[in-house]
């Protein structure tokens, strides 16, 4: 059932105004959090099957620009997971199912990739 809601239109003008502000305050942390992650330095990961999907290590999808990177491969889910523990855990979760959907994964893209940032000494 619909609800009809008389505003006047000053109230109109405040609440426009408000969602205005929250969004540019929203957008503005989106900024800040992005500046965050491109300072945190070569200890990020970023991790792929198919060289096209990029994931950081939080398992959010990302664009990796042109920063230099170091790359490797994983065919076998432990020692990805022995190397990266945290990343796999967030990535596949805990138990036999980890390696199942690693494998599945590798086995449909290839092998699991995982660039971290060049340091620049």
């Amino acid at each position: 059932m619909k609800k009809v809601i008389r505003l006047t239109e000053s109230e109109l003008t405040k609440l426009i105004k408000r969602m205005v502000t929250e969004m540019e305050d929203v957008s503005s942390l989106r900024d800040a959090d992005k500046n965050w992650k491109s300072n945190k330095g070569s200890e990020e990961t970023f991790s792929s099957f198919d060289d096209e999907n990029w994931f950081d290590d939080e398992d959010i999808s990302v664009k990796l620009d042109d920063v230099d990177f170091d790359e490797e491969e994983f065919d076998d889910f432990e020692k990805y997971s022995k190397k990266y523990p945290k990343q796999s855990l967030k990535k596949f979760g805990k138990g036999p199912q980890s390696k199942s959907m690693f494998d599945a994964y590798r086995d449909k893209k290839g092998p699991m990739k995982v660039r971290r940032r060049r340091s620049e000494d």
